[in-house]
């Protein structure tokens, strides 16, 4: 329990008169707070409206192509194509925009389907799929150092953690492994295992070589998403433009 101040007055009324200022001023903060709160409210529902207006224009857009791609004969036909591969970049931006926040999980699940409707659901628990098993793979061991590092004792393995990236050198891809043992001390029972390298796209696929390799593919060699989609699928690897797309947007997000 604190002690009352020292300085308060011994007269009632002058008691009453600090009672009285500290109501009034708790009033005006709380008249304060709650306009911050519904301010804070209103950026919170337009920030919202302007994340569906995004979905809106991205699944309209879809709808178009494919329209456009059902009709892609006779006369007109390069005419059509010109206006497919414009609606495919503006897709493309929308997309890449729309992803910078995105969960780094649902990054690698990009055709996963999303509610536009305002109703919340519980998100389901997503596992990265497994890079294909033709691709050469490079082993990148990360081992603890020396002894244990609480009493000094001698470490033996017990296990290890596997994380699989995505890798691109010209020419062709690759799966970089990073290996992380996972080491017990003899003496004192206690686990060891170095952390993993940080990633540009926490828990996801692809390495920092692939990323600026799609970037400048994008942006300097002006080479569209969806024909380095379509390269990458004649190499074995299938990386949808969205998957591209998201990738660039979180790209984006990095270097803000």
């Amino acid at each position: 329990m604190q002690n009352p101040p020292a300085d308060l007055p011994d007269s009632i009324e002058d008691l009453k008169a600090i009672i009285a200022r500290q109501a009034d001023a708790f009033t005006v903060l709380q008249h304060s707070l709650a306009d911050e709160l519904a301010a804070s409210r209103q950026e919170l529902a337009a920030a919202k409206s302007g994340l569906q207006l995004k979905a809106l224009e991205i699944e309209k857009l879809k709808l178009t192509i494919a329209r456009l791609r059902k009709v892609a004969f006779g006369k007109s036909s390069e005419k059509i194509h010109r206006e497919i591969a414009q609606l495919e970049l503006s897709l493309e931006e929308l997309e890449s925009e729309a992803s910078g926040d995105d969960d780094p999980v649902a990054l690698d699940h990009p055709d996963a389907s999303a509610s536009i409707t305002g109703e919340t659901s519980l998100p389901e628990k997503r596992k990265r799929r497994a890079l294909p098993d033709h691709l050469p793979r490079e082993e990148v061991r990360h081992e603890p150092q020396g002894d244990c590092p609480h009493c000094g004792g001698t470490l033996k393995q017990v296990g290890e953690d596997i994380t699989e990236i995505l890798d691109y050198v010209p020419g062709h891809f690759r799966v970089i492994r990073h290996v992380r043992p996972s080491l017990s001390c003899r003496s004192c029972e206690s686990m060891v295992q170095r952390p993993m390298p940080s990633l540009p796209v926490e828990r996801g696929m692809p390495s920092a070589h692939l990323l600026a390799h799609a970037l400048v593919s994008k942006y300097a060699d002006h080479l569209p998403l969806y024909r380095q989609s379509g390269i990458y699928a004649r190499d074995g690897m299938e990386l949808s433009r969205s998957l591209l797309a998201n990738w660039v947007g979180k790209c984006a997000s990095l270097m803000r």
